[in-house]
């Protein structure tokens, strides 16, 4: 099933808060027009993504710079070594999306 969260017009260059059967997530569009829709709580540190950073290519956690894209995916830590396995052990809820648009 598929379930409208908010409207396109919603997802500018701040997260959007959504609270949806229960759930509160955020819902973004990246500066790449890539729109996600994630947990509200960084696994990080619980800190709200409501407040974080839309960047080129996903969300970053204002709290310690964890960016995540549209899959939930683990792209950039701060703080850590670029090479660090910790960034593909973490995996942030995501739903799937779409967007309608009329014609």
């Amino acid at each position: 099933y598929w379930h409208p969260v908010c409207l396109s017009d919603d997802l500018k260059d701040i997260p959007y808060n959504v609270r949806m059967l229960g759930e509160d997530l955020v819902a973004f569009r990246t500066e790449n027009g890539t729109i996600g829709l994630v947990g509200k709580q960084c696994p990080h540190r619980c800190a709200s993504l409501e407040y974080g950073q839309i960047t080129e290519c996903g969300l970053k956690c204002s709290y310690h710079g964890w960016t995540f894209d549209d899959r939930g995916q683990c792209i950039d830590m701060l703080l850590e070594p670029v090479d660090s396995p910790l960034r593909d052990e973490i995996l942030h809820k995501w739903y799937q999306v779409g967007e309608l648009k009329n014609s």
